[in-house]
C-alpha cells in the first residue's frame, strides 16, 4: 500500500475519505489538507494527491454528489446525526424544521391550499438519522439506518431486504370499502363501461394526424391511412379468412381451382413447355429485358401453401364484397372483371354440386380452372388511371396489410412477405396462360403471349396492380435493411462520456442527476395522484410490488396494452377500480369530489375532478415525451449521464433496449459501409476463423467490454 491507512477511496460515490477526521476530503484541497490537518511533508502530500486525483473524484458541490439510496445501512467511519428532518417526496434532508418546511412549501408546492380539505399534506419525517460525506461546503445530508455495524451494500443486507419484500408481497393492504347498491357507484359503473365501449371501437378506427412530427415513410407510401380513414379495421379482417368448406362451397371451390392452377403452371415450367429465354423474362420486372437467373420454383412446399393462401385471401375478399356484399368498398370492377367473375361463380357453383363419380366432372372441372385463370389475369391486367384504391387487387393489399389484431398496419419486414407470395404465383398464372393460348391456338408459342402480358403489367414502369406490389415490395425491403442513421456515435475511452456527431454530448454525472430529478417529482406527483395525508406512506396505502417479478414484452404494440395485459402478472393486484373505492370509501374525499345534495345531473364536482384528471395528464406526460427518442442498447456497467437542458428544450427521449431487433445487423452494417460509424475506435482483442466460434463465445463473454470485440472471420465465398 503507498498511501497512509487512514485514506479510503469509494468508488461507489467517487470519494476519498479520511477515517480519523471520519469525513471526506474536498478533490481540489487534498494536499493542503494533508499537510495541515495530519502533518504530512509537502513533496509526500503532493504525490498522494496526484495518486488519487487518476480515480474520479466528485467535486464537493451539492448538485453534484452521489448521494447514497435513502434508509441505507450507516456508514462506520462517518459520524451520525440525529433528530433531522426527511422529506417525503424525494431524498432530501435537513436538520432544520423551518428549512424543511420550505422546502416541502416552494419545491413540492404542497399547502393545505391546494389539497382536499379535512386531509393534512403530506410533508416530511421527523426524527430521521442521517449523514454527510462533506462538512461545510458542499455538506449534503442523506439518512440512514439505525444499524450502522457495517457499510452499505452487503450481501447479507441485501437478502435480508429481499426477505422483507417477500414478506410485506404476502401482506395484504386493507382498502376502503364501498356498498356496490350506492347509487353513485352503480353511476359510475354505467359511465365507466360506457366509456371502455367507446375506447374500444375508437381503438381499430383510422384517424391520420396532421402532425409532422408522427409521419411513418411506410404509411405515407402504402397511402393505408387515407384508403382506410374513419373506417374500422376489424370490419375488413373477415373479408380475408379462409373459405369455409361447409358455409361457402361454392367460393371453397374457386380456392381449390387455383391450387390446381398453380400445381400446373409448375409443371408446364418443369416440363420445359416454356423455354429457357421465357423463365428468365418472366422473372425480370423491367420491360423488354430478361432477368440474369431463371425464375425459381424449387421452394418448399409449405412456401407454396403459404404463397398460394395470398391469392386465395383475394379471390375470398372479393367474392365478399361483390357476390355477397358483406362490406362496401371503394373498388370497382372493370366489365371483362365482372363478366368473369360471374362466369366462375356460375361454374364454381355448378361443380360444387357435381358429385366427382359423375360424368363430365372433369370436363366442368377444366372449364373452372380456364375461368379462374382468365379471371385472375383480367384483375392483374388493368391500367389504373384514377384513384389507386379503386382497383381491386390494390384494395385487397391494403387489406392484407392490417394486422390480424386489427390493432394498426403490418410493418414492413412482416408484410413484404406476403408481397413475394402475391408475385411468384402471379408469374405462374402468366406462364400458365401463355401456355394454355399455344395450346388452343391462339399464338404459335408460349413466349409470345408471355411477352405480351409481361409488357403490359408486369414491369416497374407499368400502371398496374402488379407494379404497385413491386413498388411496395422494394420500398419496404429498404426500410428494413438500409435504413441507417445520421451522424458518428463516439465513446470516449474511459466510457463515460458519449458523443454524436460532434454535436450532442453526454456524461455520466448529468443523466444521473436527470433520473434522480425525475423520480423525484414522480414520487411528488404520485403522492397526490393517491391524495396521501401528512405522514402516509405508499406502503401504508398500497400492495407490495416486488418490481424484478414484474413481465414485460416490449415487442406488443398493440394500442392500450401494457404490462398489466401480461399473462404473466397474474400475481399483480387488480388496480381498475382502486382510486374510485378509495375515493367513495372515504367520508373526507368523497364529499369533496362529489356533491351528493344534488337532484340532477351528475353528482361530481366539476373543478376537483378536472383538477385531479390535470394532474394525471401531466404524470403521463411524464412517463412519454414526444419528438425524439435516445436509445441505449445492450450493457454498461457504469452511470451515464446527460445533460438535463437539451433534452428538455428538444423534448427527447431515453429509452432502453437489452436486446436489438433482427434488422440491428443488417442496419448496423449499412451504417458502416456508409462511413457512419468510425472502426478506429474498436480494439480487436482475438481474431477466429469460422471453425472457432465455439471458442469465441466464451472468450468474448469474458473479456467483453466497451470499444472491444472479439472477431470472427468468414471465409471467401
Amino acid at each position: 500500500m503507498d498511501y497512509p491507512i487512514y485514506l479510503r477511496y469509494i468508488p461507489e460515490y467517487q470519494i476519498l475519505q479520511c477515517t480519523k477526521c471520519r469525513r471526506a476530503i474536498p478533490p481540489d484541497g487534498i494536499a493542503s489538507y494533508l499537510r495541515k490537518l495530519h502533518r504530512v511533508k509537502r513533496y509526500e502530500a503532493r504525490r498522494l494527491s496526484e495518486l488519487f486525483q487518476k480515480q474520479p473524484l466528485i467535486p464537493n458541490r451539492v448538485k453534484e454528489l452521489i448521494q447514497p439510496p435513502a434508509g441505507c445501512l450507516s456508514f462506520p467511519d462517518l459520524p451520525v446525526h440525529t433528530g433531522a428532518f426527511a422529506c417525503n417526496h424525494c431524498d432530501t434532508v435537513y436538520n432544520d424544521m423551518k428549512t424543511m418546511m420550505t422546502h416541502v412549501r416552494v419545491k413540492h408546492n404542497i399547502t393545505k391550499k391546494n389539497y382536499p380539505p379535512g386531509l393534512e399534506p403530506p410533508g416530511f419525517t421527523s426524527n430521521v438519522l442521517c449523514q454527510t460525506f462533506f462538512t461545510g461546503v458542499g455538506m449534503s445530508f442523506f439518512r440512514v439506518s439505525e444499524d450502522g455495524s457495517s457499510g452499505p451494500n452487503t450481501n447479507e443486507q441485501e437478502e435480508e431486504k429481499r426477505q422483507e419484500d417477500d414478506k410485506q408481497e404476502d401482506d395484504t393492504v386493507e382498502l376502503e370499502t364501498i356498498d356496490l347498491n350506492d347509487p353513485i357507484v352503480q353511476l359510475l359503473e354505467e359511465r365507466i363501461e360506457q366509456i371502455k365501449a367507446r375506447k374500444d371501437r375508437e381503438k381499430s378506427i383510422i384517424r391520420p394526424s396532421k402532425a409532422r412530427g408522427e409521419i411513418n415513410p411506410w404509411l405515407e407510401k402504402t397511402m393505408w391511412m387515407t384508403a382506410f380513414k374513419d373506417k374500422r379495421l376489424e370490419d375488413y379482417l373477415p373479408l380475408r379468412r379462409k373459405a369455409d368448406p361447409a358455409a361457402e362451397p361454392i367460393l371453397h371451390t374457386i380456392c381449390c381451382s387455383l391450387d390446381s392452377l398453380v400445381e400446373k403452371a409448375r409443371d408446364s415450367i418443369l416440363s420445359d413447355k416454356i423455354n429457357v429465354f421465357d423463365k428468365h423474362r418472366i422473372n425480370s420486372f423491367i420491360s423488354r429485358k430478361s432477368n440474369i437467373r431463371p425464375i425459381n420454383i424449387d421452394l418448399h412446399s409449405a412456401t407454396y401453401k403459404w404463397y398460394k393462401q395470398v391469392w386465395k385471401q383475394l379471390l375470398c375478399y372479393v367474392f365478399r364484397t361483390s357476390i355477397t356484399g358483406e362490406i362496401n368498398t371503394d373498388y370497382h370492377l372493370t366489365q371483362d372483371q365482372l363478366n368473369y367473375l360471374n362466369v366462375l361463380v356460375r361454374m364454381a357453383e355448378f361443380v360444387a354440386s357435381t358429385p366427382e363419380d359423375v360424368g363430365g366432372y372433369e370436363l366442368a372441372y377444366s372449364d373452372l380452372e380456364k375461368v379462374c385463370l382468365a379471371f385472375c389475369i383480367s384483375m392483374l391486367d388493368h391500367a389504373i388511371q384514377g384513384p389507386i384504391y379503386q382497383d381491386v387487387v390494390v384494395s385487397f393489399l391494403g387489406v392484407l396489410g392490417i394486422k390480424p389484431d386489427s390493432t394498426g398496419f403490418r410493418a414492413p419486414a412482416e408484410y413484404t412477405t406476403f408481397l413475394s407470395g402475391f408475385v411468384k404465383v402471379a408469374q405462374l398464372l402468366v406462364v400458365q396462360q401463355s401456355v394454355l393460348s399455344a395450346e388452343e391456338n391462339e399464338v404459335d408459342y408460349p413466349s409470345e403471349k408471355l411477352e405480351e402480358l409481361h409488357t403490359r403489367f408486369m414491369t416497374f414502369n407499368c400502371r398496374s396492380p402488379f407494379a404497385w406490389a413491386l413498388m411496395l415490395r422494394a420500398f419496404g425491403k429498404k426500410l428494413r435493411i438500409y435504413a441507417t442513421t445520421q451522424g458518428k456515435i463516439r465513446w470516449s475511452e474511459d466510457g463515460e462520456q458519449v458523443s454524436l456527431a460532434d454535436e450532442f454530448e453526454c456524461t455520466m454525472t448529468a443523466f444521473r442527476s436527470f433520473i434522480k430529478r425525475q423520480v423525484e417529482e414522480s414520487h411528488i406527483e404520485l403522492a397526490t395522484l393517491f391524495l396521501l395525508a401528512r405522514n402516509q406512506f405508499r406502503s401504508e396505502l398500497l400492495p407490495a410490488l416486488r418490481l424484478v417479478d414484474i413481465k414485460d414484452n416490449p415487442a406488443e404494440a398493440k394500442p392500450g396494452w401494457y404490462f398489466i395485459h401480461d399473462p404473466r402478472n397474474q400475481h399483480l393486484p387488480k388496480g381498475e377500480k382502486w382510486m374510485r373505492n378509495r375515493i367513495l370509501g372515504n367520508p373526507v374525499l368523497r364529499n369533496y369530489f362529489f356533491d351528493e345534495t344534488k337532484k340532477r345531473g351528475h353528482p361530481w364536482r366539476i373543478k376537483p375532478v378536472k383538477d385531479y384528471l390535470a394532474s394525471v395528464s401531466k404524470f403521463m406526460e411524464r412517463l412519454a415525451r414526444p419528438f425524439g427518442t435516445f436509445v441505449f442498447m445492450g450493457i454498461h456497467l457504469g452511470n451515464l449521464e446527460l445533460p438535463f437542458l437539451p433534452i428538455m428544450m428538444q423534448n427527447l427521449q431515453i429509452k432502453g433496449a437489452f436486446m436489438y431487433p433482427r434488422e440491428a445487423r443488417q442496419r448496423l452494417i449499412g451504417m458502416i459501409e456508409a462511413g457512419l460509424i468510425d472502426m478506429a475506435m474498436f480494439k480487436i482483442l482475438r481474431t477466429f476463423s469460422l471453425d472457432e466460434v465455439n471458442e469465441a463465445i466464451p472468450f468474448a463473454k469474458k473479456n467483453g467490454g466497451p470499444l472491444v470485440a472479439a472477431v470472427i472471420t468468414f471465409p471467401n465465398v
